[in-house]
């Protein structure tokens, strides 16, 4: 376990973090921004451009398992700056765009993707170098999706009116590229905790691993090799029948079991690479598959809110500036419910299903006010609202699935459940994009996220009923389990 004086030289390492997650997350957070842009310059509908709005965050998040097994192998640093440099082709080349699907390929499978990869190692590399005060560093360095939203959208905003979404495109894409200063100072802790030890890989160490067969070779030294019940190859009069004589066709032979090895090999890999991309813990950790009923409906919140809550209060009558500006009021709120949440869980007072059920209960008031809202204020307070229970639920589900998997699981772990929350934007986005064709109204669509974030509660509370009461399982975070 790390000491907390162990601890303070990492912390630089929280900066870096916190700006590679403004310049991933908030960006995509904000995408938003150029929702009406490509309505009025593309023939879509409202569904298909809703959802390449939160394609971004859609992107960042699903692939997040993919990403976090490319860190154990590749190395952390070298991850972010390859994720960088595709987000950056990814912007530039969507400002070229004279297609709809052009920025489909562009938006979601460049930038996404490459945002992607930076985000993951940021939650990588704040798990090697946190354990004392690990839900702090990782609320500090979670809020940069908070600041993204504050700024980007106003940056956005003026970067459109001065130079059009494609000049903007270019101009966000440059900013973005200084994710590579930051790389630099993410060295994981004591070199092995985020990259497959050498021997690990060439012994086949983990799940699925296999032990290669005796080869030919050792013939050499007069001993006869004993062929697989398969084999149709002459035998030798000997007491095994399946023996053959030194020597005899042992260019096949050699050729077959290499051809074996090869393919026993890249199953091993593949075997590996799933394991750290966390989809083993789905049928070897109850607990941990539990908690995957909560990420799909709680994602309505994130889907929905911040690509049409500007929208709906333009639809209102609120002048445009004002309905742009509550993503930046989301944003604030945002970081601070992430950075108050860390010291109260590090605390150790409050039951952590307690801290998250109070959050998503918010995100419950948020979406059916804000369903029948008309004023500007009722909009302030309800995204106020929202945006401190996302800057809670968000990192404080990090803290609680490293609970239950532990430091070495967790990337991914996490990575498994952001891609159900993944799945959860881009379901929503689309839901509520249809749900405006249909209704011509977006009340639908926030009423669809207070019932969705009910729904999550309910999941929330009986899992802690059932793992604390009904089958009591010491995996489950509780204040006592730490």
């Amino acid at each position: 376990m790390l000491s907390s004086d162990s601890e303070a030289r990492h912390w630089p390492v929280v900066l870096a973090g916190f700006l590679t997650v403004t310049l991933t997350a908030g960006l995509g957070s904000s995408i938003g921004i150029f929702y009406l842009e490509w309505l009025h310059e593309f023939p879509q509908s409202s569904a298909l451009v809703g959802w390449l709005s939160s394609s971004v965050m859609a992107m960042i998040l699903g692939f997040s398992s993919v990403a976090a097994a490319l860190g154990k192998y590749f190395g952390i640093r070298r991850v972010v700056v390859a994720g960088a440099g595709l987000s950056f082709i990814g912007f530039v080349g969507a400002s070229f765009a004279w297609e709809f699907y052009l920025l489909v390929i562009t938006i979601p499978f460049m930038t996404g993707i490459g945002c992607s990869m930076c985000y993951t190692s940021v939650m990588t590399i704040i798990g090697d170098c946190f354990h004392r005060h690990f839900a702090l560093a990782f609320g500090i360095s979670m809020s940069g999706v908070s600041v993204g939203m504050v700024s980007f959208p106003v940056l956005g905003g003026f970067l459109i009116e001065q130079y059009g979404w494609r000049g903007a495109l270019v101009i966000i894409g440059a900013i973005q590229a200084n994710i590579v200063v930051c790389a630099k100072f993410m060295k994981p802790f004591g070199h092995t905790q985020t990259r497959l030890i050498k021997s690990e890989v060439a012994g086949g160490a983990g799940y699925g691993s296999l032990t290669d067969p005796p080869s030919l070779d050792s013939a050499a030294g007069g001993e006869d090799y004993e062929g697989d019940d398969d084999d149709d190859r002459p035998a030798s009069l000997s007491p095994n029948r399946f023996r053959f004589s030194r020597g005899y066709r042992n260019t096949d032979a050699k050729g077959e079991e290499t051809k074996a090895a090869q393919e026993r090999k890249w199953s091993r890999k593949l075997m590996q690479f799933l394991d750290r991309a966390g989809v083993s813990l789905i049928w070897t950790n109850r607990v941990f598959a539990g908690i995957l009923l909560i990420p799909l409906p709680m994602s309505a919140g994130n889907g929905i809110t911040l690509p049409f809550i500007a929208a709906r209060a333009e639809s209102v009558g609120v002048p445009r500036l004002r309905a742009t500006s509550l993503l930046s009021i989301i944003g604030v709120a945002n970081v601070i419910g992430s950075w108050m949440y860390g010291p109260l869980v590090d605390a150790n007072v409050i039951e952590p299903t307690f801290i998250l059920t109070f959050a998503a209960g918010m995100t419950v008031v948020s979406g059916f006010i804000t369903a029948v809202n008309e004023s500007y204020g009722g909009f302030v307070v309800c995204a106020a609202l929202f945006g401190f229970a996302s800057g809670v639920y968000v990192p404080l589900s990090g803290v609680l699935v490293r609970r239950i998997i532990g430091q070495e699981r967790f990337p991914g772990g996490m990575g498994i459940v952001l891609a159900l929350v993944a799945i959860g934007y881009i379901i929503f986005s689309s839901v509520g994009g249809y749900l405006y064709d249909a209704t011509h109204s977006y009340s639908g669509c926030f009423y669809l996220v207070g019932a969705s974030a009910a729904l999550g509660v309910v999941v929330l509370l009986g899992l802690h009923l059932l793992w604390t009461r009904l089958v009591p399982d010491d995996r489950w975070p509780t204040i006592k389990s730490r």
